[in-house]
C-alpha cells in the first residue's frame, strides 16, 4: 500500500514524539486515513500493541485494516470475543473500552503485556473508564488519534497526552485536493422555532429539540425540501433523537420509495445494522437515518449529501457529521501528484462535491453552527466549545432491564406517533432555500488542463459515461464528459462499470 505524503509525515512524527514522550496525539480530518496511519505505526512498533475503541464499527474497521496492512492475525477482545490462547501472544490486539473497563477482562493481560496503546477517537480518553484502563497499562506508551481533539466539558486532553505529533484539518485537506469541496444549502422552514430551546452543556437540550423537530408542519417541510435538494445523491441524515429519526424516516418514506429509506438506532440488532450499512454502501439504500450512531468510524465514500436534521451549537459535533461525506470516491486522488491535479480529478468524478443541507428557523439568542463556520475561519468563542458526549456514557455498563423498559416505552410512543401520522398526506409545505458559496472550496478546471491533451473523448464515450452515471446515481453531463481525453474517458467508463456491478 502506497502511503500519501501527509500520512508518512504523521507516522514519522508519532515515532519521533514517542521516542521522547510517554504520549502523543495525531489529529487528522475525517477521510484522511487515520486507521491506515495507526495500522502502519502498529506494524512498525517493536513491541505488542493494543488498539482501543468504543464502537463495534471502529473495532471491526481497525482489526480489518491492521490485518490487511500487516498480513498478521489480529486478536479481538470484545464482548463474547476473546483473544484466545493462539492469538494472545499476537502483536496487535483490538479491544472495546467497555470490555476493558471490566477488571476481570483487563486482568487477562499482564499490565506490561503491551508497550503501545492506540486510542482511536482519542478525544474520549479523558473519560473515567479510559483512565482506569490507562492506569492499568501505565508503562505503555500512548498514541491518541482523532479528528476532533477538543471537548465540550473542557476536560483538557493534556491530562492524558503530553505532545502533538501531527495536525491536518478539513480546510487544508480540501485545498490540497484530498477531500471533496463542500456545498451548503440553507433551508428556511416556516414554523421552525429554536428560540425557546434550553442549553445544556453548551448544546441544545435534546428533549427540547425532539419536541420542536417532531412538530408535524416543520417536519414535513424539512423532509420535503431535503428530498428535493438531494435528488439522486446518496444521503446520510442526522437527527436529534431516536424518536425524531424514526419520525423523519416515516415521513421521508412518503416522498422516496420506502425500500430506499432506512432508519437505524442503537437498539437495532447489530447484525441488522451491519446488513443495512452494507446495503447503503453498495448503493441499494439511498437514505440512511440515524441519531448519533455514525458520528465516528463510518466509512461510506459514496455519501454525497449530509442532512443536518438537528441544529447544534457545537463546532466539533458539526465537523464530525460533515466528515461523513467529504471522502472522494475510491481511486480518484491516489497516485496523482499535485493538489490542482487532484482537484481536477475530483471535479471530473461522479462525486465532484458534497452537499450539506442546514435548516434555519427562529434561532433567537442561539448561535447555531452551520457549514460556513467550519471553513470561514470566523468562529466565535461559543462555537469553539465542543459538544457534550452525544452518546450517553457508552463506557459504563448498561442495566439491561432499564434499557428494555426504556425501549418498550419508546416503542409505545412511536406507535402512537405512527398512528397519528398514517393518514397525513404529503401536502404542500412552505420553505425557501439559498446556497451559501463564499466559503466553498470549489475547483473549476480551465479549458486547458494538464493531462487532458491528446485525442478527445468521442460522442459515443460521452454518451455511455452519462448513461452509466445515471445508473449509478451520479451527475455526469455530456459536456463534462467531452472535456476528457479519450484515454481518461475510457478510465471513467471502467470505473463506472465496476461501480455498477
Amino acid at each position: 500500500m502506497e502511503l500519501r505524503d501527509y500520512q508518512l509525515e504523521a507516522i514519522r512524527g508519532a515515532h519521533k514524539k514517542l521516542a521522547v514522550h510517554q504520549s502523543t496525539l495525531i489529529e487528522m480530518a475525517t477521510g484522511l486515513g487515520k486507521t491506515v496511519v495507526f495500522s502502519f505505526i502498529a506494524d512498525e512498533w517493536p513491541g505488542r500493541v493494543l488498539i482501543i475503541a468504543h464502537r463495534d464499527e471502529l473495532i471491526r474497521q481497525a482489526a480489518e485494516k491492521v490485518h490487511a496492512i500487516t498480513g498478521h492475525p489480529v486478536a479481538v477482545e470484545m464482548g463474547r470475543e476473546r483473544a484466545d490462547d493462539q492469538l494472545y501472544g499476537t502483536k496487535v490486539t483490538v479491544a472495546s473500552i467497555q470490555t476493558l473497563a471490566r477488571s476481570n477482562r483487563r486482568a487477562r493481560f499482564h499490565p506490561d503485556h503491551f508497550s503501545l496503546l492506540v486510542i482511536d477517537e482519542g478525544h474520549h480518553a479523558v473519560a473515567a473508564t479510559y483512565q482506569e484502563v490507562l492506569d492499568y497499562f501505565k508503562s505503555a506508551k500512548r498514541l491518541l488519534v482523532t479528528a476532533t481533539p477538543k471537548r465540550a466539558d473542557k476536560e483538557a486532553l493534556d491530562t492524558v497526552c503530553e505532545s502533538v505529533a501531527f495536525q491536518y484539518g478539513i480546510e487544508p485537506a480540501i485545498d490540497d485536493g484530498w477531500l471533496v469541496p463542500i456545498r451548503q444549502s440553507v433551508v428556511k422552514v416556516e414554523g421552525l422555532d429554536f428560540s425557546k430551546a434550553r442549553t445544556v452543556a453548551q448544546d441544545f437540550n435534546q428533549a427540547d429539540l425532539e419536541r420542536i423537530l417532531t412538530e408535524e408542519k416543520p417536519l414535513h417541510a424539512m423532509v420535503a425540501s431535503a428530498h428535493e435538494l438531494i435528488g439522486n445523491r446518496q444521503a446520510l441524515w442526522f437527527c436529534a433523537s431516536v424518536l425524531h429519526a424514526r419520525a423523519t424516516a416515516g415521513v421521508l418514506a412518503r416522498y422516496a420509495p420506502a425500500d430506499q429509506v432506512q432508519f437505524l438506532s442503537g437498539d437495532t440488532p447489530i447484525e441488522e445494522r451491519r446488513s443495512a450499512v452494507d446495503a447503503y454502501k453498495r448503493g441499494r439504500i439511498q437514505h440512511l437515518l440515524n441519531c448519533a450512531l455514525y458520528l465516528e468510524g463510518f466509512d461510506a465514500p459514496a455519501t454525497s449529501a449530509i442532512v443536518m436534521g438537528r441544529p447544534t451549537k457545537s463546532l466539533s459535533l458539526y465537523m464530525q457529521i460533515l466528515g461523513r461525506g467529504t471522502r472522494p470516491l475510491p481511486g480518484i486522488v491516489d497516485g496523482i501528484e499535485g493538489s490542482e491535479q487532484r482537484k481536477t480529478a475530483i471535479s471530473m468524478s461522479a462525486k465532484p462535491d458534497m452537499l450539506v443541507i442546514d435548516f434555519a428557523g427562529n434561532a433567537g439568542r442561539h448561535k447555531i453552527v452551520q457549514a460556513t463556520d467550519v471553513l470561514s475561519g470566523k468562529h466565535s468563542s461559543e462555537t469553539r466549545e465542543y459538544a457534550r458526549e452525544t452518546i450517553a456514557d457508552e463506557a459504563r455498563a448498561v442495566d439491561i432491564e432499564e434499557a428494555l423498559d426504556r425501549a418498550q416505552a419508546e416503542l409505545a410512543l412511536i406507535a402512537q406517533e405512527d398512528q397519528r401520522r398514517k393518514d397525513i398526506k404529503a401536502s404542500k409545505v412552505e420553505y425557501s432555500t439559498h446556497e451559501v458559496s463564499p466559503f466553498v472550496k470549489q475547483y473549476q478546471p480551465s479549458q486547458k488542463v494538464a493531462g487532458v491533451a491528446g485525442e478527445g473523448c468521442t460522442d459515443k464515450q460521452a454518451g455511455y459515461i452519462c448513461y452509466l452515471s445515471r445508473e449509478n446515481g451520479g451527475n455526469w453531463t455530456f459536456d463534462k464528459a467531452k472535456s476528457l481525453s479519450k484515454r481518461q474517458a475510457q478510465g471513467v467508463i471502467v470505473r463506472l462499470q465496476k461501480e455498477q456491478r
